[in-house]
């Protein structure tokens, strides 16, 4: 998806249900920095990215339905899933989700845990660092693609989301891998029964890439 502007008001288009008219109109939009999970294609459960859509109560007849969709200036379809009055500030509000698609070109990473070994001379034990998976099925995402961040950050690789559905068994100190070498520490983990079977890592940049014992499992 582009980078998306938020103004007061911007110009959109709205899709009923179950017809392919549209309704071209203005509404005001508000992104929310936590990604949650929905069913969008044929029941498949996939991470979406989440907005408030804010009409003009006024104009009830220009104002989405659940069910409706509504199409941004980018061509982005954001699907509506609730709508609810705010009565005293006179406004319907949509509460809409899409697809998220900006991810890093690659579907795999390895994950590398510390564990204990003997040191080169083999005097004395030491940690030593090893894959302990690879091809970890793993979908990634800068972090200011995920959190819709106005301010873009200076070095925008330093900080990554990742989105898994396989089970990992995790130690406080293990790093992910990406194709390319570098290597992220694992900040914190979060899953739920929200999450319908995902799991989100936010990941830091390890500016000290640490040296890994093999090169495969």
């Amino acid at each position: 998806m582009q980078e998306m502007k938020i103004e007061k008001l911007q110009k959109i288009r709205i899709r009923r249900s179950n017809t392919e008219s549209l309704i071209e109109t203005k509404a005001s939009l508000k992104i929310s920095q936590t990604v949650s999970f929905a069913a969008i294609i044929e029941q498949q459960v996939v991470p979406v990215y989440n907005a408030i859509w804010e009409f003009k109560a006024k104009n009830l007849e220009q104002c989405p339905r659940k069910g409706d969709v509504i199409i941004d200036a980018n061509d982005t379809e954001w699907r509506v899933q609730k709508v609810i009055s705010i009565t005293h500030r006179q406004v319907r509000q949509c509460q809409t989700y899409t697809e998220m698609r900006d991810f890093l070109p690659f579907d795999s990473v390895k994950l590398v845990q510390a564990c204990a070994g003997m040191s080169q001379n083999k005097t004395q034990m030491t940690t030593i660092w090893r894959r302990a998976k690879s091809n970890m099925s793993m979908k990634v995402a800068r972090e200011d693609v995920a959190t819709h961040r106005k301010n873009k950050a200076k070095n925008v690789e330093h900080k990554l989301r990742a989105y898994t559905r396989e089970f990992m068994s995790l130690q406080k100190n293990d790093l992910v891998e990406l194709p390319d070498g570098r290597q992220y520490k694992i900040v914190r983990v979060r899953n739920s029964r929200h999450m319908l079977g995902w799991s989100e890592l936010f990941l830091n940049i390890n500016k000290q890439p640490i040296s890994i014992a093999n090169d495969e499992t």
